[in-house]
């Protein structure tokens, strides 16, 4: 795991938290929005890899995914989708 990750994670689920969005922690860290937008149900800020098969379990529910490489990435990609873009 890169040592700028968990301080990115962390400032993320701030921002999250300032802006009163409401999420979860899923598989070592990554975050799901939990708040639909546009045709998604959800928005999945995916830092790690999901274990095999976690997506067609959750077939039902449309799951946008954002792979951010820096903070910046990542607030654009949550904002974005909250505008439902």
């Amino acid at each position: 795991m890169d040592k700028i990750k968990p301080a990115m994670i962390s400032k993320i689920r701030t921002y999250l938290k300032k802006i009163e969005i409401p999420y979860l922690r899923v598989h070592n860290d990554n975050i799901l929005l939990l708040r639909s937008a546009g045709s998604h149900h959800y928005l999945l800020v995916q830092f790690y890899s999901m274990p095999e098969g976690w997506f067609s379990e959750r077939r039902h529910f449309d799951i946008k995914i954002s792979r951010p490489s820096d903070y910046n990435k990542a607030v654009d990609a949550i904002d974005k989708y909250l505008k439902g873009l």
